[in-house]
């Protein structure tokens, strides 16, 4: 399960890497524009030097700038940045393969990594403070920042509108994910460096600044514009867990608990009260369990717009989505609101408090938080996260990572999601290894430990107490419990015991198999003796005994059903076999809600009339989950499609919901709303969701229940209702919309323009009803838009099936910057269906634009993972949507296009590697890796980001052959201009030597290449010498084995690239056209459908550059030449240079140069931009 030396490996203390430890650290902002969307700040660490070679001091800080250090407040000492994470594979983009992108993701992560002691800010102690080191005294660096538009770390929310910042709701806050601080101000970010903080936050009168720890006092500026907002945490913190926000909010104290604070942006403030007044118990609650008082002494929780995540913790403080807020009136969001503030607090305990010691011991603090969190939910509103949801989690997909897992920045998004739920699995086994009580103890003592740590100078070296580690854990283990687990966390594959129950006639029966193979067989002995009576008492495991009706099971078995680990403590995956009537006796009479579950799954596969009595059963049953009985509804509509042809009766349970929710004077009209029991409320939006999939033979919706629910509609009436209906409502949406079926199955002619006149009667009365709700809801919106949203995927599905033009028009306006963050969604998801179907590329340029340049970080992330889950293809070469251009774009996206948001660059990463693989796109020419040349025993070596070779071969030559080339001295210049950040050293594949006979009259040089197996000979011509970044060689220039034809010109590089003929790829309906007579302007909501929208729009002619062609602006102007010299005394000249993209090859269509045009090469040269043409 877990690698005891790695984790040994990690567990070193960072002292033996950090020469320093930080104590202290002072954070002040003194300004804050909201207009610019900068900051301006002031940090003082106050460090203890570790060793006495202290000599530079290293710090992080990204996306920073930096006007000032001083040591000691008099002392301007000289600093260095670098940060190779901006051009993650910095210029060596040849391979454009995931392998080789994560490995050097990895060593730009490791390079800046505080945990290695590195850092981008790099600080020279002087000499005139080494006496100071060699005493080991506290320096004090001070460091004064700015930071304009932020990319990461701090997000702005800026509302257009009239008036002051404060009255149009201008707020900003930190996110990002962990170990981010460094995005906003110069730190430590390591989670193992605690210390203590104080922070000033001077803003607007009308704003309010929350951050971490105690506000020690608010005062005004001398002139009366601003106040200062003082904050101190005296218990030691690290600097990821540091966080700020800054609005006009409304503050409410909890009136149950005066050290908790809520803040929400203005009109919010009755939502607020209502979402937190469950907050008081949870902190009762754990403080009951861990036997242990809230760690600190104030909690403050933050609601605002456009949150990256639902909650981010810091110490003290939470900031939440303000999405998560709700009325009395709405249920479904109650459950979900209080799982995440739940969560939140929590993760004060472990997580904020108790920080982990790196980020391979990431998983412990999650899982814990997720046990502590589970323990509530279940006491509080009786539902837990089942265990096998988490295992199930990890089913299908492939355990191969293509990412590294040693840093948090470089892992997929996706493995962070498994990570959580398989954290919060190992827990609950390692509760069922030692117990549930001495588990809690040991979390107390880690508490009780960091307590006593907190309450020390850092002098005392006791702080690591603070840190939780993989292995101090296993310490704490032992120390409480007296039981050692090694055995339990070096597991890769379980040995020992398995747990089997059988419900035999007489009982419940427990059996313990020993597991020590990869294949293992047990005989199995029943207790009880087989009966043939057809009805007996059958105690149960819970203690009760119950009547079975046992003419359906083998005479000659006692057993009733079978269950393998039943508690769920292993990771493992479970199939099962076992007749119908075992799965259906599983189902009645097992009180257990996986055990119920597992049996609904596997009735799936047995369409017989027992089977439909024992789902039917369930649903009726009011002593079930209510998610065992909308689990069953799904089923029973699968086992009645399965049985149509013999099925007898009113469709599938429609009985069940007249009985249920009908009138009792007429049963097919629904009662008025009443949701007081929330069981029925939940079965009364699942049911029509499910007859909605029932098929008759011709596989098209029965009419009769079309009727039935186009008759709720109709009949819904929630006057009466305390309770809000718009996910109701939002269910009978997608009830109708699930009845569509594809519009062959309905319509005789096919290959026909969709029209008004053309649609079916049926498809018209679910168009006029869903069009109908979608207007309403702009006139009177329901609580989070829910209609809107099931209203799009509604439209969605009816594109899908063939009934509207398939156009995405309606979904692009209402993607637009300004919707509801969950219509947005919604219409995304839609456009990225369509991408995958039936789109072009101008689609695919669309959701990536949004990607690129949306002003929402998680909107952008949330693209990223639709086009994931659903790419618009895979490995294809074939499909008109893989182009080179697009290789380009997601490359320079991960690589350089999202330097300072972590998340959203593993998620291009994630896409990269679901379209193309591991390895380089096939898409790309061969010839990117230009030509490798052997000299002998020698090994040349020319830079091949730098430049590239065009070389001139007869027709004769084999290409296949190896190519052995002479070394050639050429002319030797100066290269003293060069700027660009700092790169790799890169070996170079060719290295020239003196032969400067080797030049012809007409100043080009020229080599003989011999092939010694057949004798033929070939001349290769070397072009135009350039000079390398980085070296003081002059090379020809060089574009060899090219699709290009690249001629020197003067022209400005601005000049409009030349126009190319796309492939544009249609769907099967080319007629059809985007929705509503909504031809109305860009980023407007639609109005709605009428006849109109059928008829073809007007397509405006749209043109594409040149994808994957770039060629960056020369230094030097194209028309100067330098004269050739054959003297070996030449005069060196120095030349600026710049880095320039390369430009795509092909070796099937090379294209060779002639006479004295100047072929130059797409690395650095001089000049002004060549003209690129496709030959």
């Amino acid at each position: 399960m877990l690698n005891s030396s790695k984790m040994k490996k990690n567990d070193k203390s960072d002292c033996a890497i950090r020469p320093f430890k930080v104590s202290h650290q002072v954070l002040c902002i003194p300004t804050i524009c909201f207009v610019r969307q900068a900051i301006i700040g002031y940090v003082e660490l106050t460090i203890i030097p570790q060793r006495s070679d202290l000599r530079k001091i290293r710090l992080n800080a990204k996306q920073i700038k930096i006007y000032k250090i001083t040591l000691n407040e008099f002392h301007e000492v000289p600093f260095t940045y670098n940060d190779p994470c901006l051009d993650v594979c910095q210029g060596d983009g040849k391979q454009k393969s995931i392998d080789h992108f994560n490995a050097c993701h990895l060593t730009c992560v490791n390079a800046v990594d505080a945990d290695n002691g590195n850092g981008e800010l790099c600080i020279k102690v002087p000499h005139d403070l080494m006496h100071l080191i060699l005493e080991g005294k506290p320096l004090r660096i001070s460091i004064e920042f700015a930071l304009e538009k932020p990319q990461g770390g701090i997000h702005f929310v800026t509302p257009d509108g009239e008036g002051a910042m404060a009255d149009r709701g201008a707020h900003m806050f930190t996110y990002s994910a962990d170990n981010s601080s460094r995005l906003w101000f110069p730190c430590i970010d390591s989670f193992s460096e605690p210390c203590t903080w104080r922070m000033e936050i001077t803003v607007d009168t009308g704003m309010i600044a929350v951050a971490c720890g105690d506000l020690v006092e608010a005062v005004y500026t001398s002139d009366m514009r601003k106040k200062t907002y003082h904050y101190k945490i005296s218990i030691p913190t690290c600097a990821p867990n540091i966080g700020l926000a800054v609005g006009p909010f409304e503050i409410f104290v909890d009136p149950q608990m005066h050290e908790v604070t809520h803040f929400c942006l203005p009109r919010l403030l009755p939502l607020l009260k209502h979402s937190t007044s469950f907050l008081h118990e949870a902190f009762e609650f754990y403080e009951e369990l861990l036997s242990s008082r809230y760690p600190y002494s104030c909690y403050k929780q933050v609601f605002v717009d456009e949150a990256f995540h639902d909650a981010r913790p810091y110490a003290t403080m939470t900031i939440l989505n303000t999405n998560l807020l709700s009325s009395p009136q709405i249920i479904d969001q109650t459950y979900m609101s209080r799982r995440v503030m739940a969560n939140a607090i929590a993760q004060q305990f472990f997580g904020c408090f108790i920080s982990m010691n790196s980020w391979s011991d990431a998983w412990l603090l999650k899982g814990i938080s997720m046990y502590l969190s589970g323990h509530y939910l279940k006491k509080s509103i009786c539902v837990s996260l089942p265990p096998g949801s988490v295992a199930a989690a990890a089913q299908g997909k492939d355990g191969t990572f293509y990412f590294p897992t040693q840093h948090l920045h470089t892992t997929s998004p996706e493995y962070n999601i498994i990570l959580t739920k398989k954290s919060h699995l190992v827990i609950r086994m390692l509760e069922d290894r030692i117990g549930r009580e001495l588990l809690l103890q040991v979390f107390n003592k880690l508490l009780s430990l960091a307590s006593n740590a907190a309450q020390q100078k850092v002098t005392s070296n006791v702080w690591f107490n603070m840190l939780l580690s993989t292995s101090s854990f296993q310490k704490a283990i032992f120390t409480v419990t007296g039981k050692d687990i090694n055995t339990f966390w070096n597991n890769g594959r379980y040995v020992g015991p398995l747990t089997i129950t059988l419900q035999e006639l007489d009982g419940t029966f427990k059996h313990n198999l020993q597991i020590e193979e990869n294949a293992t067989k047990h005989d199995i002995t029943c207790h009880s003796k087989s009966r043939r009576n057809k009805k007996k008492k059958i105690p149960l495991c819970t203690g009760e005994e119950v009547d079975m009706d046992l003419s359906a099971m083998d005479a000659d078995s006692p057993v009733l059903w079978i269950r393998i680990d039943p508690d769920m403590l292993l990771l493992r995956q479970v199939v099962i076999e076992q007749p119908d009537y075992q799965w259906q006796y599983q189902l009645r009479y097992e009180r257990d809600v996986t055990a119920q579950k597992e049996a609904i799954e596997a009735l799936e596969k047995f369409s017989t009339p027992a089977s439909r009595s024992a789902l039917t059963y369930t649903i009726e049953n009011e002593h079930c989950f209510y998610k065992i009985r909308c689990t069953a509804c799904l089923c029973l509509q699968k086992v009645a499609n399965a049985m149509v042809a013999t099925w007898a009766g009113p469709p599938a349970m429609m009985s069940i919901f007249k009985k249920l929710f009908g009138s009792h004077s007429c049963m097919h009209i629904i009662r008025l709303n009443n949701f007081k029991n929330l069981q029925h409320y939940f079965l009364l939006k699942t049911i029509p969701v499910a007859m909605a999939g029932l098929r008759t033979p011709q596989c098209i919706c029965p009419n009769d229940v079309l009727k039935f629910l186009l008759d709720l509609f109709k009949y819904n009436d929630n006057s009466k209702n305390k309770f809000s209906d718009n996910y109701y409502r939002a269910a009978l949406i997608d009830a109708v919309a699930e009845t569509v079926t594809p519009v062959i199955s309905v319509m005789p002619h096919t290959g026909m323009t969709i029209t008004s006149e053309s649609v079916s009667p049926d498809t018209k009365l679910i168009l006029e009803e869903i069009t109908r709700c979608l207007n309403l809801d702009k006139l009177l919106p329901c609580y989070k838009f829910r209609v809107s949203v099931s209203c799009l995927k509604a439209i969605r599905k009816l594109q899908k099936m063939g009934h509207l033009p398939n156009y995405p028009s309606l979904f692009r306006e209402y993607a637009a910057y300004g919707m509801f963050i969950d219509i947005r969604l919604a219409a995304l998801e839609a456009l990225v269906d369509f991408t995958s179907a039936d789109g072009k590329e101008e689609d695919l340029n669309f959701l990536l634009d949004i990607v690129e340049n949306d002003p929402v970080p998680s909107v952008q992330y949330q693209v990223l993972r639709m086009l994931t889950e659903k790419p618009p293809f895979t490995n294809s070469d074939t499909n008109p949507l893989n182009t080179e251009a697009l290789v380009h774009r997601l490359w320079n996206l991960m690589n350089s296009g999202s330097p300072y948001n972590s998340l959203i660059r593993c998620a291009g990463m994630d896409l990269y590697h679901t379209l193309y693989g591991r390895k380089r796109p096939t898409v790309l020419s061969n010839n990117d890796f230009g030509l490798v040349v052997h000299l002998k025993d020698k090994k040349p070596r020319l830079p091949l980001n730098s430049a590239s070779i065009d070389m001139h071969f007869d027709d004769s030559l084999p290409l296949d052959n190896i190519i052995m080339l002479e070394p050639i001295n050429l002319e030797k210049m100066e290269s003293n201009d060069f700027s660009g950040c700092e790169k790799r050293k890169v070996t170079s594949p060719l290295h020239f030597s003196n032969h400067p006979h080797f030049y012809s009259s007409d100043g080009r040089v020229k080599a003989e290449i011999t092939l010694e197996n057949n004798g033929e000979s070939s001349k290769v011509r070397l072009k135009d010498t350039i000079s390398m970044p980085g070296t003081s060689l002059s090379t020809p220039g060089i574009s060899g084995m090219s699709l290009l034809k690249t001629t020197s010109s003067s022209i400005d590089s601005a000049s409009a690239p030349a126009q190319f003929c796309v492939y544009e790829g249609f769907s099967d309906d080319s007629q059809s056209k985007s929705l509503p007579g909504i031809q109305n302007t860009f980023g407007q909501q639609p109005t709605g459908f009428d006849s109109s929208m059928f008829k073809p729009p007007d397509v405006p002619e749209h043109k594409s550059a040149i994808p994957g062609i770039e060629v960056l602006n020369q230094s030097i102007k194209a028309h100067k030449k330098k004269k050739k010299k054959k003297n070996k005394h030449k005069h060196k000249h120095k030349h600026r240079h710049e880095k320039h993209d390369k430009l795509e090859r092909s070796e099937k269509d090379r294209i060779y140069s002639s006479g004295g045009s100047s072929i130059q090469s797409p690395a650095t040269f001089s000049g002004g931009s060549p003209q690129t043409e496709i030959l």
